[in-house]
């Protein structure tokens, strides 16, 4: 995904919005030292109060792209 904005910050935030629920939560942690002394961010995404995407990234920004690719999929997956 380096080099591509895939955008699922935005696409999430309009479905939610669309839903008229409450604006996703973007929750961080980190800098975590990872493997190989490498540093990650972990971002949790949650939507009305419940946690729907997690992912680790080299940045905020990666982390909370790859969140919320995870959060937007469960929606859809859910039928929302």
């Amino acid at each position: 995904m380096e080099g591509q904005t895939s955008h699922f910050k935005t696409r999430l935030h309009n479905r939610v919005v669309g839903h008229r629920w409450p604006r996703p939560e973007f929750h961080y942690t980190g800098p975590l030292v990872g493997e190989g002394g490498s540093n990650q961010w972990l971002c949790v995404v949650n939507i009305n109060d419940m946690e729907y995407g997690r992912a680790y990234g080299p940045s905020r920004q990666v982390a909370s792209e790859a969140a919320a690719t995870i959060a937007y999929n469960a929606l859809i997956q859910q039928g929302h």
